[in-house]
Parts: C-alpha cells; sequence; structure tokens
C-alpha cells in the first residue's frame, strides 16, 4: 500500500488568469542524425510493496488563490453571425442590452475584429447606465490592462460598484483583490465578507475561497465544519478542486465524519476532470482497498493518468507496480521508464513548501535505489530472453551492448545480438547491421554491406533504413546519387522529420529535382513541426532574407 497524498490543493488556481468562458460559450546533417535510440528493453516484475498508508491533514494558503477573469451565471451566447451589425444602431441610440452584445463582441472578438479598444468604449456607455456587467468589465480590463494601463485601484473601483449592486461574480473579483492585496490594502476579513456574499449567491469558486479561508482560519474564526459545508456547496456544482479538498476532508475525518467511500466518491468526480492529486489518491485508495474494493488494476489505471500529468509520486508508484507485476504485466523497461522520469519530475518541481520538498527528497532517493535494481534484473531478463531465441530480446541487447548500458561498450557483441535478431526478420536490427557496416563499428566499413542490410530493412518500409539508403546513394554511390529523392518521400511519407527536412533541402537548392522554394517551405514546416531544429534554423534564415513569412 502507499500513502495518501499531504495535503490538500490550495486554491482557485495559481495567479489570476483570463478566462474566455464567462460570454461565449543547406544539407549538413550526417546520416549519424539518424541513428536512432530504440526504447531500452522489455521487461518483467515480484511482490507488491505495502507501505502504511493515512489520509493526512492537510494546510491550504489562501495567497495562492486566482482569480479567473470571467462569469459562471450571466453567459450570453451569440448565435448570429452578425450579432455586432444588427446590434449596433441600438446600441448607438442608448440601448443597453445591443451595447453590452456590442463590447461583448469587441472584447472577444466575436462577428467583429477583436478591439479592447471599442470594448472599452462600450462598456463604458453601459456603465454609465449603471449596468454591473459593464462596471466589472471595466474593471477586468484595468486588472489586466487591456486597452488601459493596469491599475488594480482602477480595477478595485469598478469591482466595488458592481459587487454593491449584488453582482456576484464582481464580489468574488472584488474579495480576491482583499485577499492578495492587490489595488486595496491587504485585509483577510473584507476579503471573507466579499466572497461570503457571492458564495450565498451559488458562485462556486467564491464558495471554494470561502472554504479555503474556514480552513486555514483566515479573515474568520477556524471551522472545519463550515469549510467542509462550502467545499461541498462547490464541489455538487462540478468544481474538481473543491471536490478534491472535499474528499480529503471525509479521508481525515477533519470537519465531517470520517468516511473512506465518501472520499472515494469525491476523489473520482475531481479525478474523471482530470485532477492529478485526485487521481493519485484514487488510485492509492483502490490498490489499498479503502472506501472501494482493492483493485490493482484500477490503481494502475489512476496511477497513469495523474503520472501522465507529470506527478512524481504517481510515476514512482506506477513504475513499483510495473516492477512487481502488480496489477498489470511485469515489466521492467515500463518500470525503468517511470522511475526516471520520477526522479525528473521531483528534481525539476519548483515548489518552495518544506512538506513536498521532502516528499520530493523522498521520492528521488527511493527511485534512485529502484533504478539500479531494475536495471540489473531487466538486463538479466534481456539475456535469457535473447538466448532463448526471442528476436526484440536480441536487439535489445545489440542495444545494451551498442550503447555501453550496464555492460561494458562493445560493438563486436552488439553486431552478434543484431545479427541474431536480422537472421529472424528484425526490421530494427537489420538497420542496425547496416549503419554498423557503414561507420565501420564492428567490423570494417562496407558501403555495399551496410546497403544490403538496409535494403532489406527498406523493403518492410521502415523509415530510417528508407532514408538512410537515400542518404547513401547521394553521398556515396556515384551513379545513382538522383535515387535518393525517392527514398527521401518514402520515408517522408511516414513523417520522418530528417526526411523532410532532406526533401527541403533539395527542392530548395534544386538538387535532382525543379528548385521550388515554397515547396521546400512546405517540407521545412513539417518537419519543425516535429521538432526538428535544422528545419527551424531553414525557415527562420529565409524569413530573414524574405522568402518565408511567419503565420
Amino acid at each position: 500500500m502507499f500513502n495518501w497524498r499531504k495535503k490538500k490543493q490550495p486554491s482557485a488556481v495559481t495567479e489570476k488568469e483570463l478566462d474566455d468562458s464567462h460570454l461565449f460559450d543547406n544539407f549538413d546533417d550526417g546520416l549519424g542524425s539518424l541513428v536512432i535510440q530504440e526504447a531500452k528493453p522489455i521487461t518483467d516484475s515480484c511482490v507488491p510493496i505495502v507501505p502504511t498508508n493515512s489520509f493526512a491533514v492537510n494546510t491550504t494558503n489562501i495567497a495562492n488563490t486566482t482569480k479567473p477573469t470571467g462569469s459562471i451565471s450571466n453567459k450570453r451566447v451569440l448565435t448570429s453571425n452578425i450579432a455586432y451589425d444588427i446590434n449596433l444602431g441600438k446600441a448607438l441610440e442608448g440601448d443597453l442590452d445591443a451595447q453590452l452584445i456590442c463590447a461583448d463582441c469587441c472584447y472577444y472578438g466575436d462577428t467583429v475584429k477583436q478591439s479592447y479598444r471599442a470594448a472599452e468604449l462600450w462598456y463604458r456607455r453601459a456603465s454609465e447606465q449603471n449596468s454591473a456587467k459593464a462596471q466589472r468589465m471595466l474593471g477586468e480590463m484595468h486588472y489586466f490592462g487591456q486597452w488601459v494601463e493596469q491599475n488594480y485601484k482602477e480595477a478595485v473601483k469598478w469591482y466595488t460598484l458592481a459587487a454593491e449592486q449584488g453582482y456576484s461574480i464582481a464580489q468574488f473579483d472584488l474579495g480576491f483583490c482583499y485577499n492578495k492585496g492587490q489595488g486595496v490594502k491587504q485585509n483577510y476579513e473584507d476579503a471573507v465578507k466579499w466572497y461570503t456574499l457571492a458564495a450565498e449567491q451559488g458562485y462556486a469558486l467564491a464558495q471554494y475561497n470561502l472554504a479555503v479561508c474556514y480552513g486555514n482560519g483566515q479573515g474568520v474564526k477556524q471551522s472545519y465544519e463550515d469549510e467542509v459545508k462550502w467545499y461541498t456547496l462547490a464541489a455538487e456544482q462540478g468544481y474538481a478542486l473543491a471536490q478534491y479538498n472535499l474528499a480529503v476532508c471525509y479521508g481525515n475525518g477533519q470537519g465531517v465524519k470520517q468516511s473512506y467511500e465518501d472520499a472515494v466518491k469525491w476523489y473520482t468526480l475531481a479525478a474523471e476532470q482530470g485532477n492529478a492529486l485526485a487521481q493519485y489518491n484514487l488510485a492509492v485508495c483502490y490498490g489499498n482497498g479503502q472506501g472501494v474494493k482493492q483493485s490493482h488494476k484500477d490503481a494502475v489505471k489512476w496511477y497513469t493518468l495523474a503520472a501522465e500529468q507529470g506527478d512524481a509520486a504517481a510515476q514512482k508508484n506506477l513504475a513499483s507496480y510495473y516492477f512487481y507485476g502488480t496489477g498489470v504485466s511485469q515489466d521492467y523497461g515500463k518500470a525503468l521508464e517511470w522511475y526516471e522520469k520520477a526522479i525528473k519530475s521531483a528534481q525539476e518541481d519548483k515548489d518552495t513548501d518544506l512538506e513536498t520538498k521532502k516528499e520530493n527528497e523522498e521520492i528521488i532517493s527511493e527511485a534512485t535505489k529502484k533504478l539500479e535494481e531494475c536495471t540489473a534484473k531487466a538486463f538479466e531478463k534481456m539475456n535469457q530472453l535473447a538466448l532463448n531465441g526471442n528476436a526484440s530480446a536480441q536487439f535489445n541487447m545489440g542495444l545494451y551492448f551498442e550503447n555501453g548500458t550496464n555492460v561494458e561498450q562493445s560493438y563486436s557483441t552488439a553486431v552478434k545480438w543484431y545479427y541474431k535478431a536480422a537472421m529472424q526478420g528484425h526490421i530494427k536490427a537489420q538497420y542496425k547491421l547496416g549503419m554498423l557496416y557503414y561507420y565501420g563499428h564492428g567490423f570494417e566499413k562496407n558501403v555495399d554491406k551496410a546497403l544490403e542490410w538496409l535494403e532489406k530493412s527498406a523493403n518492410e518500409g521502415y523509415a530510417p533504413a528508407l532514408y538512410s539508403m537515400g542518404y547513401i546513394y547521394e553521398h556515396d554511390c556515384i551513379e545513382s546519387k538522383q535515387e535518393c529523392i525517392g527514398f527521401y518521400k518514402e520515408a517522408a511519407e511516414q513523417g520522418l522529420a530528417e526526411a523532410l527536412y532532406a526533401l527541403g533541402v533539395h527542392a530548395e537548392k534544386g538538387i535532382y529535382v525543379c528548385q521550388n522554394v515554397d515547396l521546400a517551405i512546405d517540407y521545412y514546416l513539417e518537419a519543425a513541426e516535429k521538432g526538428y531544429e535544422s528545419a527551424k534554423k531553414a525557415l527562420l534564415r529565409l524569413e530573414k532574407a524574405g522568402l518565408y513569412e511567419k503565420e
């Protein structure tokens, strides 16, 4: 069993952010660049680890509370593609609804070119008619510095006008400003006042932040019962952060009778919305059989989802499941992969919270130890499979010795294993043999032998082999250089970036094909989209020469 996550998720979001939802629903690369390192060998596993489990009491830091812009309740949907045009006349005549529609269109660029300047004009006109929504939007524009100069004090002025009219979103905004001390002296009591007014109108973000205040005793007497009350109201509206924190409360029995079943219920709802912490704790629940029937298969499912979002603890635990073969087929290769990712994620975590830093240190320490054990077992398993004639294992053994992974580097031994796999028709091993012959690694360089093995792989459609055939024809064959284009095209059709770039170079310079800069740009763009740096540099060069305009 694994431990529960040790703290609640603090706030609505991390920093105040925009939320538009409230209104509208030269060919110099050598062949060596293509020596593609295949994934590390296949693998295995043993017996599950059983650490103690506990829901940890969580502390929440309201200072990180975020105020996204926008409205959940007053959503205006523009159904006509001429909404701005048909409302402009009425807006000029002073019709408030028309002014708000025109303002929204200009602000979001809906049915008209986006213009904060024009939006500010229409919101200001509407505000002169005491429109709370317009006042609130003027507050937003000053908060974010949209057209107008960023000015928190001016934002607070407009938020206050709208909030005093009972506009719940503005009340939340104003509470947030008091909470953060933006445009006004920081005052947690006033933050609670405005959060409460918005929360009582059903605004989920306000309910969430009010719960945080009660949980921390910030601006109000600490009350876990009230914390649970407000988390519940926000959670029932589908707010994932509230669902996660409410689950933690149930798991800890904090402010509510302890119930692992209810914890699982709320973790599930938050996890299904993609909350990584909820996915992690839900995985723990399934792994421990706590609040739900034990299912290592489901634990793996939820650990995987959290791990794919970069959660270091989930990555470490998922690696352990693969290592021991619990709930999933034992696979040392995947275990290695996830242990490595866990270490990387923990090392890159910038969270300065002492508890989080300690957790990351433990993850790095444990995962590092497991990596050594996992690597040794993976090699042992791979060697046995290879000796038994498994072509994929023989290929992977070739990789081990070619790269010197966990063994002393030896091209001759790599060649032995690649040859065994290649003779069984393993196309990647055939490709590798061809490359080793071309570079003279493990034996004397032999272009003819290289082509012989590469052709076997290329005939099966292996893109790296096709590209390499093209490269060798162009650079090592005196009479058949132009045939390289056909190989490059076949590899490019499979999306191989190196081949796309090569075709771009030939099209740009008119080598073996008609010169066509536009076609070259298309090839470069496709290669660049795949992250190929040489293609990005080529596009930059053409842009500076005035031959390409970046969209």
